[in-house]
């Protein structure tokens, strides 16, 4: 549905994103993830047609998006970090004209402000002026004019900044009821525990080089169970040991131990671990790791060589981007 294709952005005397090269998984929702000044919001704004990047491109159904930008947004609902309200009209207005912006035919509008006013919980508040609302609402009404025109890819910057936690749950179950709709959904965070209730993919920005795209099976996470095995002290047949009890583990903590998935229920962990005590290993302890998004981030990325920097790509200043003196270009 969208390809990102080797795109680089820079500001004056600064690398801000460096040949970040994906394809958004159609009909999920996928993570964005990275550090402060990773240039998550810059790549955003590259997708959505804000920003025209410095090389490489951004595709839609395999078409550049600048070349036609009408087209590309009427598909298109985006919710920017720092977005604003017209504080003196009401929630139905504010929709309104939201919808009118999106050219929404006058036959559809009043069901399509229903509709938005409806799915977003804004009943209460139609007739609220919008400056009266609270954060949280103000997060929902934000996003009701981004899907206004029923859009089939939303973008969402930082949606969980300055919410309560009863609001992060709120949106939580919001975005998975709009997945359920058929959207294709990016958002956009560094904080990883508000991700992980709804999250498909993650991909993962720093220093404005793509890191990595990881697949986070749903399913899979919550019936899937990863083991971890500590000993006190080392045992060489442990492996081999694992393997004879139909276990593919791999070594974990220096020989210490082992970590390894595990597809039976508890009374099957408590057989496994009666069999390796039964075979003399010198067994501390058998547990189930957690498995969630900030786990497979800190396993997967953070640890990473070279992964510890925030700051962006510096350009050579002295140099004129257009006469290919660009490092890495």
């Amino acid at each position: 549905m969208l390809t990102v294709d080797r795109l680089s952005f820079e500001y004056p005397g600064v690398r801000a994103l460096e040949e970040v090269s994906w394809e958004l998984p159609a009909g999920a929702i996928t993570a964005l993830v990275g550090p402060n000044g990773s240039g998550k919001s810059t790549l955003l704004r590259c997708l959505v047609g804000l920003a025209e990047p410095f090389s490489g491109e951004v595709r839609f159904q395999g078409r550049p998006i600048l070349e036609d930008p009408r087209r590309y947004h009427a598909r298109l609902g985006y919710l920017a970090d720092d977005f604003g309200l017209y504080d003196d009209l009401t929630v139905e207005r504010c929709l309104i004209l939201a919808a009118r912006r999106h050219r929404v035919a006058a036959a559809a509008l009043s069901q399509m402000v229903t509709e938005a006013v409806e799915l977003l919980g804004l009943q209460e508040h139609r007739k609220t002026l919008a400056g009266r609302l609270s954060r949280g609402w103000r997060q929902r009404l934000g996003i009701a004019q981004a899907i206004i025109h029923r859009p089939s890819l939303l973008f969402l910057d930082e949606p969980a900044s300055g919410l309560d936690p009863e609001s992060r749950i709120g949106l939580a179950d919001l975005l998975l009821s709009l997945h359920e709709r058929g959207m294709t959904i990016l958002v956009s965070s560094h904080i990883l525990a508000e991700l992980d209730a709804y999250s498909h993919y993650m991909v993962v920005l720093r220093a404005g080089r793509l890191m990595g795209i990881e697949a986070l099976d749903r399913a899979g996470r919550r019936g899937g169970r990863v083991l971890r095995l500590a000993l006190s002290r080392v045992w060489p047949p442990l492996l081999e040991t694992l393997r004879q009890l139909g276990v593919e583990a791999s070594p974990d903590a220096g020989g210490l131990g082992a970590v390894f998935p595990f597809v039976g229920d508890v009374e099957a962990q408590a057989g496994l671990l009666r069999q390796l005590i039964v075979k003399e290993s010198p067994v501390a302890a058998l547990w189930e790791e957690k498995v969630d998004l900030q786990s497979v981030y800190l396993r997967r990325f953070a640890s990473r060589p070279g992964a510890t920097g925030t700051e962006p790509v510096r350009v050579d200043a002295g140099r004129s981007p257009g006469a290919g003196g660009i490092p890495g270009v």
